[in-house]
C-alpha cells in the first residue's frame, strides 16, 4: 500500500502551507504530489516547501505561476517532475506543467502543439501530474473548457493508471477516462488536499478530498 499526500495551487499562503505540512506529519505519506501554482510568481512558500521535502518524497510540477527560479530552487530538495520522468516504488511516474494561453500572460503556458510534442517525447507512464487538467475534464470556466486537448489525446491513447491535475480552483473530484482516473485537485488557498491510498495491483485507490480547516 502507497499513501500519497496531494495539493495543488496554492498560491504562497504559508499559513495554509504550514497547516498542509501539520497534516501532511500527522498522515505520514510515502510521497507528497504538487500539481503546481505552489507560488504567485514568488519565492514566498520556498523554505516551508524545502521543509516538507525534508520530511517526505516530493513530487511537483510547475503551474502557469511558478516560475523557472523557483522550480530550481525547490528541485534541490524535490523532484521535479516537469517534462520529466521519474519512479516511485517502481512506479513510472512523468508531469507536464504550465497551462494553456491564459489571459493574465501569466510565466508558465504552452499551446497544444507544444503540450502534444512534450508528450510524445516522454512516452508512457502509470502516472500522470498535470497542472492543466484534460480538455473537458473539471476545466469548465466562465461557459468556455479550458482544459487540454493534447494532454486528454495523451490519457486516451496511453491510459495511464492515474492522472492528477489542479489549475481550476473550484472544481475536484475524480472520474473514469477510459481505464484512467482523474483525479482533479481543489485549491489549496481555499483549504483543499487529499490523501490518496494506492495498491500496487491498480485496483481502485482509495481517494478522499479533505480541507485543512
Amino acid at each position: 500500500m502507497l499513501k500519497l499526500f496531494c495539493f495543488s495551487d496554492l498560491h504562497s499562503d504559508t499559513y495554509v502551507l504550514e497547516r498542509l505540512i501539520e497534516k501532511a506529519v500527522n498522515y505520514q505519506p510515502d510521497a507528497i504530489f504538487i500539481t503546481g501554482d505552489m507560488t504567485n510568481s514568488d519565492m514566498t512558500p520556498l523554505n516551508l516547501l524545502l521543509d516538507l521535502a525534508d520530511k517526505f518524497p516530493t513530487f511537483f510540477v510547475r503551474g502557469n505561476n511558478d516560475t523557472e527560479t523557483f522550480a530550481k530552487e525547490l528541485s534541490k530538495k524535490a523532484e521535479s517532475l516537469d517534462f520529466r520522468k521519474a519512479t516511485l516504488d517502481s512506479i513510472i511516474i512523468i508531469g507536464v506543467g504550465g497551462s494553456l494561453r491564459t489571459p493574465f500572460s501569466t510565466v508558465n503556458e504552452y499551446t497544444e502543439t507544444q503540450y502534444a510534442s512534450i508528450l510524445d517525447k516522454l512516452g508512457t507512464a502509470e502516472i500522470l501530474l498535470t497542472h492543466n487538467p484534460p480538455y473537458g475534464y473539471f476545466d469548465f470556466v466562465r461557459n468556455t473548457h479550458t482544459g487540454s486537448k493534447a494532454i486528454l489525446e495523451y490519457i486516451n491513447r496511453t491510459q495511464p493508471w492515474l492522472v492528477f491535475s489542479g489549475h481550476i480552483h473550484n472544481l475536484q473530484g475524480s472520474i473514469n477516462i477510459g481505464k484512467s482516473l482523474l483525479i482533479k485537485l481543489g485549491a489549496a488557498s481555499e483549504g483543499d488536499y487529499a490523501t490518496i491510498e494506492l495498491s500496487k495491483e491498480h485496483m481502485q485507490p482509495n481517494i478522499k478530498f479533505k480541507k485543512v480547516y
